[in-house]
This record gives C-alpha cells, structure tokens and sequence, in this order.
C-alpha cells in the first residue's frame, strides 16, 4: 500500500464529480491520478468470513485516505498535491490460491464519515460520503479489471532452500 489510481477513465469521472479540480485546473486538459492508503485503528481491522472472504473494517475502524494530485500540462499547470479525503469504510476482498496463482478481487465496499483534510480548489460544501461512494466503486472496478491475471507464487518456491538457511522458526506455545 499505496495504491493508485491513474486511468483515464477514472480520472475523468472524478474530475466530472468535482467540478472545482476542472475549473481550478483551467478547464480542457485537465489530469488526476489519485492514491489510497488504508490506516487501520485497531488490530482487530481483518475478518475472515467463508461468505465475503477477507472483510477490511468490519469489527474495528478502518479509514482510508485519498489524496488527490492534479495538473493541466495545456495551461502549464504542474502537478500538485490539491486534495486529502479521510474516509472511514469497509471493504470485502476475495483470494484465491489456485496451483502457486493468487487471484485477487474486491467484492463490496461501504464508505462511511468522510472528511477533507486538504482542498487547494475550493470545493462546496456537499454529500462527499455519497460522492466517495461512486468512486471508491470505480477504482474497484479498475482495480478487478486491472487483477484478472494471477499473481504467481511460483518464485517463491525458489527461495526457500535460501530462506531456510537465513531464518530459523520456531514454534512454541510458550513463546
């Protein structure tokens, strides 16, 4: 973690449900790439359920941060750091292991009290949990279209003759 988000697709939808960035940014030309982090605020954030899989911030608070960084390379515009939601969500997430291939999904995600921590363009005062809504489910949705090839841990199986020469486990109870 971070992750992301740097599709056209996407970047042009959150720009059309911020008008501010658009009109800040002058308008045509216009460019956004944002990046997620998650800050869990307890231990207790990951719960395994045999129906949604791994489920992020149901038993505990789990609040993302969104920050947003724009340019217009058209009006000479660099890119700057314009904008920080805290969202406070939960989120399911599928993984499979199939022969040494991990597959990984994210099957829902709620969002919850959002908050703007930093705003360069001015944005009105509206529904930003419902605005966040739509967007936490786009990058979803390019996240799952992004994530369709398996992630191979066949590498791994290199390493482990070193590995076993490194590190010593030790399992005990009393430990």
């Amino acid at each position: 973690m971070p992750y992301t988000v740097n599709d056209l697709t996407t970047s042009l939808e959150i720009i059309g449900e911020f008008p501010e960035i658009k009109k800040h940014y002058g308008g045509h030309g216009t460019q956004l790439n944002v990046t997620f982090q998650i800050f869990p605020s307890a231990g207790n954030f990951l719960t395994l359920d045999t129906q949604n899989g791994f489920y992020f911030g149901k038993d505990s608070d789990l609040y993302v941060q969104a920050d947003m960084y724009c340019s217009n390379p058209l009006q000479n515009r660099s890119i700057e750091h314009c904008l920080t939601f805290n969202v406070k969500m939960g989120f399911a997430m599928n993984v499979t292991v199939d022969d040494f291939d991990l597959y990984l999904s994210i099957n829902d995600a709620n969002v919850g009290e959002t908050t703007i921590t930093k705003d360069t363009v001015g944005m009105k005062n509206r529904d930003y949990q419902l605005v966040l809504q739509h967007v936490i489910n786009l990058a979803i949705a390019n996240f799952n279209f992004v994530n369709t090839e398996p992630y191979s841990l066949k590498k791994l199986n290199t390493w482990i003759p070193l590995i076993r020469e490194v590190v010593s486990l030790t399992a005990s109870p009393y430990i």
